[in-house]
């Protein structure tokens, strides 16, 4: 998602009598107001989602950037833009509990909280795990398939029968187990990672006044720009 803004023409064609007498001036006001709008408008955006959403700073200030204007690509207006992108965020970036690996998984599952105008949910089943590479998130366990590794159960050799009547999808696997007439291969249930909206969605819901926000202050910003380069030219 982006947010474009740009000079208006009535105003373009009123600083061009202003600034008659410098060259090049009204490309470089332009530009300069709309770099300076765009940098108060990122930080206002950013602001605006971390006030709705329980997520910190530094997890979407990434995934909201500026395209600054150019003086040098000035043709009949200049122009800029607001940029949200990315994926959506790992759960455990949101207020959860618990935060970190437990070697017990609580009972009633994790607590979340991603609106912070909401209450904490729970979500039964989900915990928080450390995978090999090292991430720590929130996952649940889930029942489109087995997936078959070789390995133990941890000293218990437990044996089940495929899923009762299920097929092979071992909905009833809550763990690892010895699958039966294969003592070498252990089911597990696949597990997925539990994700927020992405960051141009929370961008989106959270600014819906942005755009008139950005216009306003456009309008301020050029004048004082022309009123800079006007000093300037009488000195």
């Amino acid at each position: 998602m982006q947010v474009n803004i740009a000079i208006a023409e009535g105003q373009m064609e009123r600083a061009l009598d202003q600034l008659a007498g410098i060259s090049g001036g009204v490309p470089t006001a332009g530009a300069r107001a709309i770099n300076a709008t765009l940098s108060k408008g990122a930080t206002r955006a950013r602001r605006a989602i971390t006030d709705r959403y329980t997520v910190k700073k530094k997890d979407i200030s990434a995934g909201i950037t500026v395209r600054k204007a150019s003086a040098r690509t000035y043709a009949d207006y200049v122009e800029g833009q607001i940029v949200a992108r990315g994926g959506t965020l790992p759960l455990i970036r949101f207020q959860v509990s618990p935060k970190d690996p437990a070697k017990r998984r609580p009972r009633g599952g994790t607590r979340a909280k991603v609106l912070r105008s909401g209450s904490r949910k729970v979500i039964a089943h989900a915990f928080t795990a450390r995978m090999r590479s090292g991430h720590v998130g929130v996952f649940l366990r889930v029942s489109g398939g087995s997936v078959y590794q070789s390995g133990k159960t941890g000293g218990r050799n437990i044996r089940r029968k495929f899923g009762r009547g299920r097929g092979r999808a071992g909905a009833d696997f809550v763990g690892p187990c010895i699958i039966a007439g294969h003592s070498g291969l252990v089911a597990r249930l696949p597990v997925v990672e539990l994700r927020s909206p992405s960051i141009a969605t929370m961008f989106r819901k959270s600014n819906p006044d942005l755009r008139p926000w950005l216009r306003t202050e456009l309008t301020r910003q050029f004048a004082d720009q022309l009123g800079k380069l006007l000093k300037r030219g009488r000195a």
